[in-house]
């Protein structure tokens, strides 16, 4: 299986779930958080299309054989468990840095030293979008929280 498109495919499911979430709430707060995750989702689909342009077309076996664990990490939460902002960053914090530990684990088990190079640049992309909800979340929970100990409110 092709890295790049594997990894366009991954974004595309997030993406539609993020879209999911977003419709299913009636909490606006919500609504633009799930919405905000789609168009990273979508930012990073055009990230990988630029780089497929550029890139040779790297196969990993170690992704052939993982693909499916992946689709287990979209298939947990409804927006029914979700009482708040904070529940959905915590809820979209878990869900990227589960992505992050799939690749991270691929790229571990990979022997093609250009795919596991290709591994490890998605792992970087991910994990920056995992800080930039975390920063978010950290902020947005910082009245509530103080040395990352929760007040009581």
């Amino acid at each position: 299986m092709h890295v790049l498109n594997f990894a366009m495919e991954m974004e595309k499911v997030g993406k539609e779930y993020f879209e999911k979430l977003a419709t299913e709430t009636s909490l606006t707060g919500m609504k633009k958080i799930f919405c905000m995750l789609a168009a990273e989702q979508q930012e990073l689909i055009d990230t990988f299309k630029s780089l497929e342009s550029s890139a040779v077309l790297v196969d990993s076996e170690a992704l052939e054989r993982a693909k499916g664990f992946f689709a287990q990490i979209f298939n947990e939460a409804t927006v029914g468990i979700l009482r708040d902002d904070l529940d959905a960053y915590r809820h979209a914090m878990k869900v990227e840095s589960e992505i992050v530990h799939f690749f991270e684990k691929i790229a571990q088990l990979e022997t093609n030293k250009d795919a596991k190079a290709l591994l490890m640049e998605i792992v970087e992309k991910e994990k920056k979008i995992y800080e930039n909800i975390e920063e978010i979340h950290d902020f947005v929970a910082a009245p509530t929280t103080h040395d990352g100990i929760e007040l009581a409110t």
